[in-house]
C-alpha cells in the first residue's frame, strides 16, 4: 500500500490505482483515492475527502471536512467539528462525531427511507448506517420517506413536523428525547407507539399504524394510507380514526384515506360534534363528501378500500360498490344504492321500528323516510314491531311471497326485473299488496295483512292476528309441520266481506287441541253460508255449543274455536281433509 503524505500547505493529493493511504496535514486539503480500498485521513484543516472507487475509510479529522466516499461500501468518520458526509452508491457506515453534522443524499438520484435506528435504505444503491448525524438531506426530487416502523414495536415514538424539516425521536431507551433536521422528507411511517405528524406543502403520504396517532397534513394533497395496519378502520366524523385494539388517530387537512385491503373499513357518521353535516358517499367511486361543515361547507375525501358506511343524522345519499356492503342507517332522509354484490341495510341501531314499503321504500315514523335500492338485506331494530307492508307503490301488478320464519321477502312479477328475493330480519308484522299473496309469520306474535287479493296467511308459532281483507283469503293461525300445531296460541283470525277459508285442522292434527282453554283461535267477521272451517277427520270429532260459536275436539274436550259476531252452520260451513 504506497503512502501518501501532504505538507502544512493546500494541496491536493491523489492515490493511484491501486490502495493507497493518504494523508493531509495542516492545510485544506483534497484527498482523491480513485481506484482501490484507500485510507484517507484529512487531519488538521477543512477538507474535501473523495474515496472514488473501491472499499474506502475516510477520516476527516479537525476542521469542517467533507466526505465523499464513491462508490463501493465506505466508512466515513467525521470526527469533531461540523462535518458533511455524502451518502452515495454502496452500503456505508456514516459517522458524523463531534459537532453538528449533517449527512447528505441530495445528488444521490435514489429515494431514501430513513428508518429507526438509524439505517438509510437507498433501495438499489444500497443500506447505509450513520451514527451521530444531526441533520438528514433527501434525494433531491424524490418522496423520502421517515420510517419508523420496527419489528416487534419499541418503545419510542415520533414527533415530525416536515414543514419545519424537524423530527424528534421520543423516549430512546437511556438518551430521551433527539431531535433531527430532516429536509427533503415527504412521506412518513409512525411508530407503534403515540406519534404526532404534520405534513409540509407537498403532498404527503403518511402510513398509518399502531398506537393513538395525530396527523396533520398541512398543505398539498395528502393520503393517509393504513395497508400494512393489518386490520379494519373506520372513520368517524370529525377526523377520528378508530383502529379498534391499535388505538385511535385523529386527522386534520387529509384528502385521501386509504383503509387495508380486504378488511371492512367502514365510514361512520353516527358520531361528531356537529349536527348539521351530511353525507354523499359513493365507495364505488372511492368519493365521501361532508355537508355542511360549519366554516367550511363541504368537503370531499378520496376513499380507498372502504366497505361499510353508517349516516349521519341528516340526509345522506350513499352508494357501495362490488364488495358486500353494509349500511348502518341513523335518522334523516336517507338514500342507499347497494350497487353489486350481497348488500345490507341495517336498522338495529335504530332504536325503533321501521316499515318496508313497496318501491324500496323505508319509514322510520318521526326518524324520517329512506329509499333503498339493490340492497339484499333488510335488518330492522330488534325487539320492535318491524312491518313489511306492501298496500302502498307505484307498480299494481307486484305480489308477496313473505316467510317471516325464514327472513324472506319475494316481491313477484316485478316490471322489467321479474321475480327479487329480500332478507329481511327482526321482522314481525306484514301486509299484502292488491294481488294475491302468500304471507307466513314466524314465532313473534304477528299481525299480517291480507289487503286486496286472494291471499294466503299463516301466522306461525306466537299469538297472531289475522285479517284476510277484501278477497277469498284462506286464513291459518299455526305452524302446520309443528308436531302440536296451536299449542299454547291464542290467535285472531278476522275475515271480511269474500268467502274466506278459516284452517282449523290438516290432515295430521287438530289445531288449538293440546292446552285446553289456553289455545284457541278466536274467529271474527264469519260468515255462514260464505265463508269455510276446515277440519281433520269428521264431524264426530267434534261438538258445539248450543250457539254454535265454539268448536271443542270430542276427544279431550278441548276448545278448538270461538267465533265472535257471528255463527256457524256446520252441515254447510265445514269441510274435512
Amino acid at each position: 500500500m504506497a503512502v501518501i503524505q501532504g505538507t502544512n500547505l493546500d494541496e491536493i493529493l491523489r492515490g493511484t490505482a491501486f490502495s493507497d493511504k493518504i494523508l493531509g496535514r495542516e492545510g485544506n486539503d483534497q484527498l482523491q483515492g480513485r481506484r482501490g480500498d484507500d485510507q484517507l485521513q484529512g487531519n488538521q484543516g477543512n477538507d474535501l475527502l473523495e474515496g472514488g472507487q473501491g472499499n474506502d475509510q475516510l477520516q476527516g479529522g479537525t476542521g469542517r471536512d467533507t466526505l465523499d466516499g464513491g462508490n463501493g461500501r465506505d466508512n466515513l468518520q467525521g470526527d469533531n467539528d461540523n462535518d458533511l458526509l455524502l451518502g452515495s452508491r454502496g452500503s456505508d457506515s456514516l459517522d458524523g462525531g463531534n459537532g453538528f453534522d449533517t449527512a447528505d443524499y441530495g445528488n444521490l438520484g435514489n429515494l431514501i427511507t430513513l428508518r429507526a435506528v438509524g439505517v438509510v435504505d437507498k433501495g438499489s444503491a444500497g443500506t447505509d448506517q450513520i451514527l451521530n448525524i444531526e441533520r438528514i438531506i433527501g434525494a433531491i426530487g424524490q418522496d423520502n420517506v421517515i420510517d419508523g416502523a420496527v419489528p416487534g414495536g419499541g418503545p419510542v415514538a415520533f414527533n415530525v413536523n416536515l414543514a419545519a424539516q424537524s423530527l424528534t425521536t421520543v423516549g430512546i431507551p437511556g438518551l430521551g428525547n433527539v431531535t433531527f433536521t430532516v429536509e427533503n422528507f415527504v412521506d412518513v411511517i409512525g411508530t407503534s407507539n403515540t406519534d404526532t405528524i404534520t405534513g409540509s406543502s407537498a403532498d404527503n403520504e403518511f402510513g398509518g399504524s399502531a398506537g393513538n396517532d395525530t396527523i396533520d397534513g398541512g398543505s398539498g394533497n395528502d393520503i393517509v394510507n393504513y395497508s400494512d395496519l393489518g386490520q379494519a378502520i373506520t372513520l368517524e366524523r370529525a377526523g377520528t380514526i378508530s383502529k379498534g385494539s391499535a388505538g385511535t388517530d385523529q386527522i386534520f387537512n387529509i384528502e385521501t384515506i386509504i383503509g387495508a385491503a380486504g378488511e371492512a373499513n367502514a365510514i361512520d357518521g353516527s358520531t361528531g360534534t356537529s349536527g348539521t353535516t351530511s353525507f354523499e358517499v359513493n365507495l364505488a367511486n372511492e368519493q365521501l363528501v361532508v355537508n355542511g361543515v360549519p366554516g367550511l361547507g363541504s368537503i370531499e375525501f378520496e376513499v380507498v378500500n372502504f366497505v361499510n358506511v353508517t349516516g349521519t343524522s341528516n340526509d345522506d345519499d350513499i352508494t357501495g360498490n362490488s364488495e358486500d356492503n353494509l349500511f348502518g342507517s341513523s335518522v334523516g332522509d336517507d338514500s342507499y344504492d347497494g350497487s353489486s354484490g350481497n348488500d345490507t341495510v341495517d336498522y338495529s341501531d335504530l332504536g325503533r321500528s321501521i316499515t318496508l314499503e313497496r318501491g324500496g321504500v323505508i319509514n322510520k315514523g318521526s326518524a324520517g323516510t329512506d329509499q333503498i335500492l339493490s340492497v339484499e338485506t333488510v335488518i330492522g331494530a330488534p325487539g320492535q314491531d318491524n312491518k313489511i307492508d306492501g298496500s302502498t307503490g307505484i307498480s299494481g301488478q307486484t305480489s308477496f311471497d313473505i316467510d317471516l320464519s325464514q327472513e324472506t321477502l319475494t316481491v313477484k312479477n316485478l316490471p322489467g326485473l321479474g321475480n327479487l328475493t329480500l332478507n329481511v330480519v327482526n321482522f314481525v308484522d306484514a301486509t299484502g299488496t292488491t294481488r294475491n299473496d302468500s304471507i307466513l309469520g314466524n314465532t313473534e306474535d304477528n299481525e299480517v295483512r291480507g289487503g286486496n287479493g286472494n291471499d294466503t296467511l299463516t301466522g306461525g308459532e306466537g299469538d297472531d292476528r289475522l285479517l284476510g281483507e277484501a278477497g277469498r283469503d284462506v286464513l291459518n293461525g299455526v305452524d302446520p309441520t309443528s308436531a302440536t300445531p296451536g299449542a299454547g296460541e291464542q290467535d285472531v283470525l278476522v275475515g271480511a266481506g269474500a268467502a274466506d277459508t278459516y284452517v282449523l285442522g290438516n290432515g295430521a292434527n287438530i289445531f288449538y287441541s293440546f292446552s285446553g282453554n289456553a289455545d284457541v283461535a278466536l274467529i271474527q267477521g264469519f260468515q255462514t253460508n260464505l265463508d269455510k272451517i276446515q277440519l281433520t277427520g269428521s264431524l264426530t270429532d267434534y261438538f258445539f255449543n248450543a250457539q254454535n260459536t265454539a268448536i271443542f275436539a270430542t276427544t279431550n274436550n278441548d276448545l278448538v274455536a270461538s267465533f265472535v259476531g257471528g255463527a256457524f252452520n256446520p252441515a254447510v260451513d265445514f269441510t274435512f281433509v
